[in-house]
């Protein structure tokens, strides 16, 4: 017997700053990993571009993905796209490990490549994103909230890069508050080739303050403004105690937690998913169950006397009241990315219905016979 090449994967790639990949009409099967994997690396001048046109990933190995993105610190918008694919597996993202170990470049999203396309087969997409941010929401859960953050060198800190103050904001609408949640990783991962290197937390990035004290403040839907001042050696504390601080001072106005928003982010496959009009009058949820309210553009939190033909798919982000966001309406979805009244298991061929009096949320059987499962752990939506 000849010798020959172990490979985990059928194809698997490190790129270069600028390369482009196209990989057409082609069938890549592997025994064990996956059928395509590829990763950047750090600190590219150009970003990269993959293409994937009318070919097979095949993962023989149950449990394992048919194709798999390795975003490494290249600050570069990165593209893949995919076209008349067939995925024999899931389609994941790992940012495992992150290689830069400057603390300036550690964002909580490190979802550095966009994955686009059409025409594929369907595929549950898993976000492995561990980047964690520090987020401040405002109590009241209406239109006319809003939080304002301002500072000294605690919102580089904490929110920024550590050079300067960077940071997302989200308005109110009925149903969820407005927010503000850092650029910034405070999570306790570690980066670097050999994931040794943990520099992230909230009291890392704060550091010693006590003999330079560092303050942190802002307004909540327009309040008197609130003050938070960090005057002890935080290094050390973990981010539950540095939240406890924050949410002393912020009383009953807001709450400060972590966040996950680089595990929010999906593919952009222009036919599993549509922009929907929420015209419910209440924020929609990630998540959600949605009802078509009306007409084919328009949607709703859809509720256990619907039936089932106005089933219109799952929020895919978070929709305020008379906005438009994205509707996961074909495809497959893990689990994870509905919600759920109930924790009971699911097995194939499991369906779903709206929970009695929780709009939105689906419990398990039920009259309705929505989002049937195609394992324990994912569904198709339709």
């Amino acid at each position: 017997m000849g010798n020959y090449w172990g490979a985990q994967y059928a194809v698997g790639s490190g790129l270069s700053s600028g390369q482009v990949v196209r990989l057409q009409d082609s069938t890549f099967i592997s025994r064990r990993r996956g059928g395509f994997s590829y990763h950047t690396n750090v600190d590219f001048d150009t970003p990269t571009r993959v293409e994937l046109i009318r070919s097979r990933f095949v993962a023989r190995q149950d449990g394992t993905n048919s194709f798999e993105l390795k975003p490494r610190a290249s600050f570069q918008p990165e593209v893949c796209f995919a076209q008349g694919c067939v995925f024999g597996g899931d389609i994941a993202v790992k940012i495992d490990p992150w290689l830069q170990t400057d603390l300036a470049k550690q964002p909580a999203d490190h979802n550095e490549i966009t994955i686009t396309g059409h025409g594929n087969s369907p595929a549950v997409f898993l976000n492995e994103d561990f980047g964690e941010a520090l987020r401040i929401k405002s109590a009241t859960q209406d239109a006319s909230s809003s939080v304002a953050i301002a500072g000294t060198a605690a919102v580089a800190d904490i929110f920024g890069d550590g050079l300067t103050d960077r940071f997302y904001e989200r308005v109110g609408s009925p149903g969820f508050g407005a927010a503000a949640w850092g650029w910034g990783d405070v999570s306790a991962q570690g980066v670097g080739l050999n994931k040794d290197v943990v520099i992230k937390t909230l009291g890392k990035r704060l550091g010693d303050c006590t003999s330079s004290r560092k303050a942190l403040s802002g307004t909540i839907d327009g309040g008197a403004p609130i003050t938070v001042t960090f005057d002890q050696n935080h290094t050390d504390q973990d981010n539950a105690a540095v939240l406890a601080i924050i949410n002393g001072a912020l009383g009953s106005a807001g709450v400060a937690s972590i966040f996950k928003p680089g595990a929010r982010k999906r593919p952009m496959f222009a036919d599993e998913e549509q922009a929907l009009k929420n015209t419910s009058g209440t924020g929609i949820r990630m998540g959600a169950v949605l009802a078509y309210d009306g007409t084919f553009d328009r949607v709703r939190l859809m509720t256990n006397a619907d039936a089932a033909s106005l089933f219109a798919g799952v929020a895919w982000e978070d929709i305020a009241s008379n906005d438009k966001g994205r509707v996961k309406t074909k495809g497959y979805l893990p689990l994870t990315d509905i919600t759920r009244a109930d924790a009971l298991p699911v097995t194939f061929g499991t369906t779903f219905s709206i929970a009695p009096g929780t709009p939105g949320a689906v419990i398990t059987d039920g009259p309705q016979g929505l989002l049937k499962a195609i394992r324990n752990n994912a569904v198709q939506v339709a």
